[in-house]
């Protein structure tokens, strides 16, 4: 599994992840990401390297999601509408 680059470009692959307040399932849910949101990662949670600490542009908050929801982009996507 590489290590995301500080700012590299991500997006959620699973139908929804919760974003989560720390890196552990029972942290408080910050909110949800869907299918296809963008989000900028910020690293791996220290000693936690299952979770990412990543920003979710549509809905604004930064938090944890476990990497297995995440697929990584070198650039960021466009939607085309379609």
């Amino acid at each position: 599994m590489s290590v995301p680059a500080k700012g590299e470009f991500c997006r959620i692959a699973a139908s929804s992840a919760t974003v989560r307040a720390k890196p552990r399932k029972d942290a408080a849910a910050l909110g949800t990401a869907y299918k296809g949101d963008m989000c900028t990662a910020h690293g791996w949670a220290e000693g936690k390297d299952a979770w990412v600490k990543v920003t979710i542009k549509r809905i604004g908050i930064t938090g944890y999601v476990h990497s297995s929801l995440v697929a990584w982009s070198n650039e960021e996507l466009t939607h085309t509408g379609q």
